[in-house]
């Protein structure tokens, strides 16, 4: 039996807009459908097309199973998703093993991208930008507090137009229509554990989410600017797991 909190990321996983071009938030119509990736916790291959390919990467412990996959399309193989082929997978539990999953994912698939740029998609390096943007956003609202940006006697009916107001007034649109893409995609996500209670949480779930994944890719990014390159961090992408 799964902890609340761990249906609670399965939902942030499966809920639809939010998850960065994954196929976790897309439940595809029919009963076979052709993909580019097939996660590694559920997925079957050809022993003969694997021994051509060689497998996985050497050294490539996060994004190895993208990284395979892209070489199984290179040979020129098919992938495919049955979404009635259904395999039991346990979430990491909020709040600390669950972001540290997801720092490590954005951290391995931005070095996989560099090294295999057919991998690349506009999304992936997005989101890198999302603690960034949600911080100069909380201080943008914070100012425009500060600064009288909000008449809380009339909050939406003030007519002093100025940049307090707006930093206070965009700021909060921008976020009160995160929340609403978070809802409704959480609830019309594929997670088998949506209820009232975790669709409720998605938008916390969601940002903590980004926010790690956004954490890991500017890891990344680092890593190929001043660490010697994408190659060079193979072998240490570690996630929540202790490894020698």
């Amino acid at each position: 039996m799964d902890p609340f909190s761990a249906k609670a990321a399965d939902v942030a996983f499966c809920a639809r807009w939010v998850t960065a071009g994954t196929r976790y938030g897309k439940v595809p119509a029919g009963e076979l459908v052709e993909i580019d990736h097939n996660p590694g916790c559920n997925s079957a291959y050809r022993k003969d097309v694997l021994d051509e390919v060689a497998g996985f990467e050497e050294g490539c412990i996060g994004a190895e199973d993208v990284v395979m996959d892209r070489k199984i399309l290179d040979a020129g193989y098919r992938l495919w998703f049955d979404p009635t082929a259904i395999m039991p997978h346990r979430r990491r539990v909020l709040v600390s093993p669950y972001m540290k999953q997801l720092r490590n994912y954005g951290y391995v698939r931005t070095l996989a991208n560099s090294r295999w740029p057919a991998l690349k998609r506009w999304s992936h390096n997005a989101i890198g930008f999302f603690p960034l943007l949600s911080i100069i956003g909380i201080a943008a609202f914070v100012w425009g507090l500060m600064q009288g940006g909000i008449d809380w006697s009339a909050p939406f009916t003030s007519p002093e137009i100025g940049l307090p107001r707006i930093a206070a007034h965009s700021t909060a649109a921008l976020a009160f229509l995160y929340l609403l893409i978070c809802w409704f995609g959480a609830a019309l996500g594929a997670s088998p554990h949506r209820s009232i209670a975790t669709i409720s949480i998605a938008p916390l779930t969601i940002f903590l989410a980004h926010w790690a994944y956004g954490s890991g890719v500017v890891r990344g990014w680092k890593q190929i600017r001043f660490g010697g390159g994408a190659a060079a961090g193979l072998g240490i992408q570690i996630d929540d797991k202790e490894r020698n």
